[in-house]
């Protein structure tokens, strides 16, 4: 194998072999970085099974993105054979470390609190490792710890997190009673072939420690049996027997994660985490427990005097500690459980100040029309409020709970309503003028968001002070009606939105929104009235909220949705100011967070989605039309394609290595490549220079988003905006020299372009413009506007704006020489592929849409091939959404 070129990876060494393939570092020519690529055996590839589990492990191990778990960069196969292309890491396995005997204690607690923490976020995002070994965990030269081969992991539901260890609805990866794993490392029920969850990869972890700080490992046997034996039925010899240097709390922590009984071990890797953390932190400030010689010359007096008062203080520390547990009982960890499971989606969850009732949105039974709807959180069917065949969005509860206000969309705007919790006359109370913000892939009815102040009094809403000002946040008087205006974003902003009041309504928080995923928190003083005391103040500073956000009962801290770990998750930050941390009972996916003002209780909508790129027959092939085909695809999102100008390549965007980057695939969608590898920060609409070279895109990396330009074969990107503007959905001119882009740096959305080497930005169009492209001929610029149907185009030298179509919605046309290809979302019976001739000034359809596919309306979703013979769309093609409730949350 050395030496030979497997696809664009040339292999140079062999680094090693296991049961699940051998490894072999490799070169990826495209990106000339070095690589890891672990093969399936030969003998293996015609087992089902075993290739099952080899894909397992890289769509398990792709889902991850933290540092102490291994990057997967992607699965492929060439020449018949299945490999996994994964990130390099130069070091030495655990294994090898121990074989010199055990850590050094810092060293040990070190490499310990990082797995714990990759562990965590496995669990977090409801998969289990199941393989957790000395040989599974390589320590880089680097020095951050990596965990290894998630080629046994199990795949839990979507919905559970580090506290939920309930086994999943479905069947099971492996069949229980089937033993697999390593087996000194299993915990009890998994050598029994019994059901495991995440509490068996902290039985395994303690394994791992015990031998990390004792040099051997707690359970051993003549045999495999015999191992299994111990494991099920023998205590390990006690650490402090064989390290006595081992702190007494360390080797209580070990004793607990090595218990039989599930329900006894520590119950989540994050608090098995914490508890190391402070072990570590004691070890290495040296505050640990000292023992104190006593001299020899003491006399024998002196020796019992002191050992009479040692038992006096033990003793009244024992009292002392009966007496707390007595009158401080222990706080019940925090139970994540699903709340709601119904067919179609449910979304926005809002909790009623006791914390016994939840009111959300859904689409019903057969998903025609999404509903107010509320439901007792402990048992019981929903209740439906609302009818009417409008959307309807954003509950939110009077503070007596007697009541439910929401917002209804219609093409008129939005309308504000109350209406009684248990049912009754709905009551209009304002009609708002607020407009979505662009580049959101919805999958529901869109949500401004909308609060009730503390006091009953008034409603936080979102609404426009002009046709084309930003979204604010007014504050409506349920009294009077009077609506007075508390916020007003900046020129680089688009939207303020998901207004919250604290619980002493003397601040109000809201989310100011630049694009796609870029935004940030602001709190607002308010004074008795209702009225803003000063300018909002900033609370975070990285440009990556999105999708609601909470205050906690005690006003101290705001729970919210952001993609600043590359996914959208919940996350906590104090009100006084610093970094925010991950919220651990919210998994992948988490938005919409409420939280009840009694009860301890936290809910939140959970999405699953899968987008693909499907391909049809356009209007320049020759033969009959074809039903679509999915063309690009994977168990994450995939869209926003485009051809490149020679046909042979198409970029995307994918969020299939765990965060969104820019890749690359051949014309036939297959050997795709990852360009970008910007790990967190969200990319989007990637578009080919006129030579194939390069492509511009935009992305958020450095506050609002701008464009970029990389290398069509990868590399360092290089910003080309650097306004404190958003800039989005870049294209290039004909011959080269510019790259148009939409940018609100002027009164709203207007179309710019900016020298493609850099320089000053030149205006384009002056009556509003976001997406635009120039015509095959370069003659004229056709772009659309935000929020409005329609195509219009003016001359590249500028001058006169005309309407071309009135039909057509940003992201999913093309220009071609002939005519415009568009998606008619609104077509009859269902959405369709149109083709609008310039020649005739007359539509056709090219190709109806199945009539359950749900078009993309977010990213970039439409694409014609240079020949005008093939046409890509993004489809959703799996789009669900639960409630998910947190008891005990605090």
């Amino acid at each position: 194998m050395i030496g030979r070129m497997l696809a664009h990876y040339r292999i140079e060494a062999r680094l090693g072999a296991g049961g699940m393939g051998v490894v072999y570092k490799a070169l990826d020519t495209h990106l000339n970085r070095t690589v890891a690529i672990k093969m399936l055996p030969p003998r293996a590839v015609s087992d089902p099974g075993r290739r099952e589990r080899f894909i397992r492990e890289a769509r398990a191990a792709s889902a991850l993105d933290h540092p102490n778990i291994v990057t997967i960069h992607d699965i492929a196969e060439a020449d018949g054979q299945l490999f996994i292309v994964m990130q390099y890491v130069s070091g030495k396995t655990l294994r090898e470390l121990l074989a010199q005997g055990p850590l050094p204690l810092n060293d040990a607690l070190r490499y310990a609190v990082q797995i714990a923490d990759g562990l965590a976020r496995a669990h977090a995002r409801g998969i289990i490792h199941r393989d957790l070994k000395p040989a599974n965990v390589m320590v880089s030269e680097e020095g951050p710890v990596k965990i290894l081969d998630f080629g046994l992991a199990k795949l839990t539901e979507p919905l559970e997190s580090e506290e939920t260890v309930t086994a999943p609805a479905g069947p099971p990866e492996t069949e229980q009673g089937t033993v697999l794993g390593t087996v000194a490392y299993m915990s009890p029920e998994q050598a029994q072939g019994k059901r495991v969850d995440a509490r068996s990869d902290i039985f395994s972890f303690g394994s791992l420690l015990y031998e990390m700080v004792t040099g051997r490992a707690p359970f051993r046997g003549d045999s495999r049996l015999a191992v299994l034996s111990a494991i099920v039925r023998d205590e390990p010899e006690p650490v402090s027997q064989l390290t006595p240097a081992a702190p007494p709390e360390l080797e209580k922590l070990i004793g607990r994660a090595l218990r039989k009984d599930p329900e006894r071990r520590w119950q989540a890797m994050a608090d098995l985490r914490v508890a190391l953390t402070e072990i570590k932190e004691e070890s290495e400030s040296g505050a640990g427990p000292a023992s104190l010689p006593v001299p020899r010359q003491l006399s024998r007096w002196v020796w019992i005097a002191g050992l009479a008062a040692l038992a006096v203080a033990i003793g009244g520390g024992v009292w002392f500690h009966r007496a707390r547990t007595t009158t401080e009982p222990a706080v019940p960890p925090p139970r994540t459980v699903l709340l709601t499971s119904f067919s179609g989606r449910e979304l926005e969850p809002a909790l009623s100040p006791d914390g016994k009732q939840v009111a959300f949105v859904w689409d019903g039974v057969t998903g025609d029309n999404f509903d107010i709807y509320v439901k007792l959180v402990e048992a019981g069917n929903p209740l439906r409020l609302t009818t009417d065949p409008a959307p309807d969005s954003s509950p939110a509860w009077s503070p007596d709970g007697s009541r439910v206000a929401f917002v209804r969309q219609s093409e008129a705007g939005h309308a504000v309503f109350v209406v009684p919790a248990l049912g009754g006359p709905e009551r209009k109370v304002a009609q708002s003028a607020a407009i979505a913000r662009p580049d959101v892939s919805l999958s529901g009815p869109w949500s401004p968001g909308l609060a009730w102040s503390p006091d009953g009094r008034f409603l936080a809403i979102v609404d426009r002070s002009s046709p084309l000002g930003p979204n604010s946040i007014f504050l409506l008087s349920l009294e009077t009606g009077e609506r007075r205006r508390l916020t007003s974003p900046g020129p680089v902003s688009f939207t303020d939105e998901f207004p919250a009041f604290s619980p002493d309504g003397q601040t109000i928080a809201f989310e100011r929104g630049f694009t796609l995923a870029a935004g940030d928190i602001y709190l607002l003083p308010l004074a008795p009235g209702g009225t803003a005391t000063g300018e909002p103040r900033r609370l975070t500073f990285d440009g990556r909220g999105a999708g609601g956000l909470a205050w906690s009962p005690d006003g101290g801290s705001i729970v919210f949705a952001s993609t600043r770990g590359g996914s959208l998750r919940l996350w906590r930050i104090s009100v006084s100011g610093g970094g925010p941390e991950a919220v651990m009972s919210g998994g992948e996916n988490a938005y919409g967070p409420s939280l009840s003002r009694q009860g301890g209780r936290l809910a939140f909508a959970q999405q699953v989605s899968d987008t693909n790129i499907w391909r049809l027959r356009g209007p320049g092939f020759k033969g009959p039309s074809s039903s679509p085909t999915k063309f690009i695809s994977s168990t994450r999102s995939d869209d926003a394609p485009q051809f490149s100008p020679d046909g042979k390549r198409i970029v995307f965007r994918s969020t299939r290595s765990g965060t969104a980057e820019i890749w690359v695939c051949d014309s036939e969608g297959s050997n795709p490549v990852q360009v970008t590898s910007f790990g967190g920060p969200d990319v989007g609409t990637p578009r080919w220079s006129p030579d194939g070279r390069r492509i511009a895109f935009d992305c958020i990396k450095e506050g609002p988003r701008d464009i970029y330009v990389i290398s069509a074969e990868g590399g360092a990107p290089r910003r080309l905006t650097t306004e404190s503007s958003g800039d989005v959905r870049p294209s290039w001119s004909k011959d080269g020299r510019w790259i148009y882009f939409g940018s609100d740096r002027s009164a709203g959305w207007q179309v710019w372009k900016a020298p493609a080497e850099g320089g000053p930005a030149v205006q384009v169009t002056r009556q509003g413009g976001r997406e635009a492209f120039e015509s095959p001929d370069g003659k004229f610029v056709y772009y659309t506007r935000l929020g409005v149907s329609g195509i219009w185009r003016v001359p590249v030298e500028g001058g006169e704006e005309t309407l071309v179509l009135n039909r057509g919605e940003q992201g999913h046309w093309a220009v071609l020489h002939q005519g415009i290809v568009l998606l008619n979302r609104r077509a009859t019976p269902g959405p369709a592929i149109e083709f609008f001739s310039f020649a005739t000034q007359q539509s056709a359809r090219i190709a109806a849409l199945p009539k359950e596919a749900t078009t993309s309306i977010g990213p970039p979703g439409l694409a014609v091939s240079p020949d005008g013979r093939w046409i890509l769309y993004v489809q959703v093609d799996r789009l669900e959404s639960d409630i998910v409730l947190v008891e005990n949350f605090r």
